[in-house]
């Protein structure tokens, strides 16, 4: 309950929306043009676009045919495991596969892999970045190392879940569910959900942990720095009687749940900061989900919190009353771009209400704007006066990716 593998939004069922607050008035909401750039992907999910035109896909597959009787992040399985999880490119001639065969797993229908609704929400690559023809990616979990090894029993490939890969002279990867299992920066116990990647030098590359609510420097070297762990948020509970014993309960309120904050994806500020968006975990509060700022001269870990009982330190709130933050990017000039998956949030999306957005903010975290029009969208890239996002993001076979140049 107190984590959420994003990788399986869109098999989150069963509970009412609850109710927030809303973004603040924007200066420029509208439909943009969007044109389709590819579809027919399977679970799209982050992006990276180059000076050429370039559009790299990290796309979380379909699942498998290797049935295993577990659970993993929030489904009570059994799972569908495979290799069907792959980097593509789109360029002018079309869609091409960069790298294929990569893990993947979603939930079983009705006990089978297959079915018309099957490969939903599957988990697998998540995030990709390149830089100086360095290709970095992630592929998710939604568990412990433990976990990993039961399906990985059945299915080999399994065994590279919660992986960060960094190549150009060759791979190396990095275990992040072995790091959150033997480190555990935030305290909460060992889940690793590996999401968005941001190759920050040429021996650098930042990954974020989602399950471990924490962002970690990759060194090429092999080493590994915790750069930043994100505490809960105290925010209202409107499903019912709150499930936390009074006596129990740190945000000292009833009418309050203290929300997990599951960041999703990183980039860097025009100031040279980091930038992180974060989802929110349950009860999936609309209007609570942030973007946080990270001081590049903080010197140590920074804590990014709201909740009384952990101060903040090297950390601020750079935009808040946001719904379901999954991705973000920075504009040539400044603008900062987050994708919100569900508008009207998660659990309303389950319910006919799929409707998503990339939310505009300035430089200083003004609200400037909304581009609107798209469906449970998921990942998000700027170049020029072009910007992509993953369309339908944990859909397998009807996936897109849409470009508009009509910003704001």
């Amino acid at each position: 309950m107190n984590r959420l593998a994003i990788s399986l939004l869109a098999i989150l069922a069963g509970l009412a929306m609850a109710a927030g607050v809303t973004p603040a008035a924007a200066n420029s909401d509208h439909e943009p043009s969007w044109e389709v750039l590819a579809d027919n992907l399977d679970n799209p999910r982050g992006l990276y676009q180059d000076g050429r035109n370039r559009i790299y896909v990290a796309e979380a597959g379909r699942g498998g045919p290797s049935l295993v009787d577990t659970p993993l992040g929030d489904s009570d399985g059994p799972i569908c495991l495979g290799d069907t999880g792959r980097i593509s490119r789109i360029t002018n001639q079309g869609v091409e596969t960069v790298i294929d065969g990569l893990p993947s797993a979603t939930e079983a229908v009705d006990g089978a892999c297959e079915g018309p609704f099957f490969g939903t929400g599957a988990t697998g690559p998540h995030g990709v970045d390149r830089w100086r023809g360095r290709l970095s990616y992630s592929t998710g979990l939604g568990g412990t190392p433990a976990v990993r090894d039961v399906l990985a029993a059945v299915s080999p490939g399994a065994a590279n879940l919660a992986m960060v890969d960094i190549g150009d002279r060759g791979p190396q990867s990095f275990d992040l569910a072995q790091i959150e299992d033997q480190l555990d920066p935030d305290g909460e116990g060992a889940d690793s959900n590996p999401y968005g990647v941001f190759n920050s030098g040429s021996n650098t590359t930042v990954a974020i942990d989602s399950g471990g609510n924490s962002l970690l420097e990759l060194r090429r070297n092999g080493d590994v720095e915790v750069l930043a762990t994100f505490a809960p948020r105290c925010v209202p509970f409107n499903l019912g009687e709150n499930p936390i014993p009074a006596e129990f309960n740190p945000c000292g309120d009833q009418a309050l749940f203290p929300a997990q904050a599951v960041p999703t994806d990183v980039a860097r500020h025009r100031d040279r900061d980091l930038l992180v968006s974060t989802l929110g975990g349950f009860p999936f509060t609309p209007g609570y989900s942030v973007v946080y700022k990270i001081d590049r001269r903080h010197v140590g870990t920074a804590t990014c919190s709201q909740f009384e009982e952990i101060p903040s330190d090297g950390c601020e709130v750079f935009a808040d009353g946001l719904t379901a933050a999954v991705g973000l990017d920075v504009g040539r000039r400044g603008d900062v771009y987050v994708v919100q998956f569900a508008d009207a949030g998660v659990l309303a999306a389950f319910s006919g209400t799929d409707a998503g957005s990339v939310q505009v903010f300035n430089r200083n975290g003004g609200h400037i704007g909304s581009l609107d029009g798209l469906t449970l969208p998921g990942g998000i890239a700027t170049r020029g006066k072009h910007l992509v996002v993953s369309n339908k993001s944990v859909f397998a076979g009807v996936g897109e990716v849409l470009r508009t140049n009509q910003l704001r």
